[in-house]
């Protein structure tokens, strides 16, 4: 699945009937405007829905996950979601447009989006990011044009399933952890708990032998793990094994 492409399909339904008046916000703008999200390492951007062209990005983007603006714009890393999150994020994107649709024109502005999900950084790492999203320019109609987007990274708070929130400004009410449809079906995980765990290990460069030692099972008990594991990932040895699980995100 071509996750920019799908986003772009959900922007476009959002605002396909907006019309695009210059961009007026300079640097300053967005320099003030980040004090309000900013807690830890972050990046933030602003984009233009009608279109959905990124119109500027900070320079902490380097910093935080280690891409150029140009190698960003191409899907702004969309493409390079954990697997695994992939779904919600998609989801999310549905019901954000959905709940800003159904808002009076006069409240658009005073909610911001709250979600979180894993990115893989250039070096192939993963990272979780708290998404937040805020409209600073609308049409007549409520319409959104552009949008302020804040990325921060969060993985030390070892979250395990993403969750979406609408916050309410200028005392509006918020809606926590809200229900979403499931739109897009999250894909079953070809490796148990188990055998994820077992795999980091290995991938460490302990032996079968160590690992059996730190999870208290038999040396044995790991061998069949492993053959399970290599024939249902269709893999030859443990090296390949490690590769194809980092590559589609299993672990």
């Amino acid at each position: 699945m071509n996750v920019f492409d799908e986003m772009i399909a959900v922007e476009r339904k959002i605002a396909e009937k907006y019309c695009l008046p210059e961009n007026t916000f300079d640097s300053d703008y967005f320099n003030r405007m980040e004090q309000i999200f900013s807690v830890g390492d972050y990046y933030f951007f602003i984009i233009n829905v009608v279109n959905f062209q990124v119109e500027f990005i900070h320079e902490n983007l380097k910093k935080v996950l280690g891409y150029t603006e140009e190698e960003f714009k191409k899907d702004l890393c969309m493409n390079q979601i954990h697997p695994e999150d992939v779904p919600y994020f998609l989801n999310f994107g549905c019901e954000v447009g959905r709940f800003f649709a159904q808002l009076p024109a006069d409240k658009v502005m005073k909610y911001k989006t709250r979600y979180d999900f894993r990115v893989k950084k250039a070096d192939g790492n993963y990272i979780r990011i708290l998404h937040q999203g805020l409209p600073i320019q609308i049409d007549e109609n409520g319409g959104m044009i552009r949008k302020l987007i804040i990325h921060t990274d969060i993985t030390e708070f070892r979250k395990t399933t993403p969750t979406l929130s609408f916050i309410g400004l200028d005392d509006e009410p918020s809606f926590l952890d809200v229900k979403v449809n499931e739109i897009y079906k999250p894909k079953i995980n070809i490796l148990t708990a188990r055998e994820k765990q077992i795999l980091i290990l290995l991938a460490q460069g302990k032996s079968r032998t160590a690992v059996a030692e730190k999870l208290f099972v038999s040396k044995f008990t790991i061998d069949n793990h492993r053959k399970n594991m290599l024939e249902k990932t269709e893999t030859n040895s443990i090296s390949e094994l490690v590769s194809k699980a980092i590559n589609q995100g299993w672990i």
